[in-house]
């Protein structure tokens, strides 16, 4: 059986959903009852940064607990997604699967945009891309057995 590599492009969800960065919170509050993690991409379309759900709802608490639950929306109106994004840590489309999740494993990540040389967003991959792709490689190398 020949060697293969996975590379990210095989496992990673292809053409995520980006959030402009001028977008508000309140956008990406909305966006986050679909998904986790949004890329961050400029006029350009090029990746800036990474919203993660776990950073919109320290924002929303910290909204709340500063201005109440009365002014909630309207302040998330008032913030940039810019403003709270991390700083995104990335990959290419054909690098090993398993250089991205040592990374994930030593640093406690849970998603990576993966970018093409432009630094344009061809998909992101999660850990659970990774749990995906342990249970279909353990379905292969489990013996089936008769009951």
């Amino acid at each position: 059986m020949p060697d293969h590599t996975i590379q990210i492009h095989e496992i990673m969800t292809p053409d995520p959903i980006c959030l402009h960065k001028d977008a508000t919170v309140h956008d990406a509050h909305a966006l986050m009852k679909q998904v986790k993690h949004l890329p961050i991409i400029d006029d350009d379309g090029r990746l800036v940064g990474v919203l993660s759900h776990k950073k919109i709802v320290s924002t929303v608490i910290h909204l709340l607990n500063s201005y109440g639950p009365g002014v909630l929306q309207r302040k998330e109106k008032f913030i940039h997604v810019h403003e709270v994004m991390e700083s995104p840590i990335t990959r290419n489309p054909y690098d090993p699967a398993s250089e991205v999740i040592e990374y994930f494993l030593q640093n406690r990540l849970s998603c990576m945009p993966v970018v093409d040389d432009d630094m344009q967003v061809k998909g992101i991959v999660s850990a659970s891309d990774f749990l995906t792709l342990c249970h279909e490689l353990m379905l292969h190398i489990t013996p089936k057995v008769d009951p």
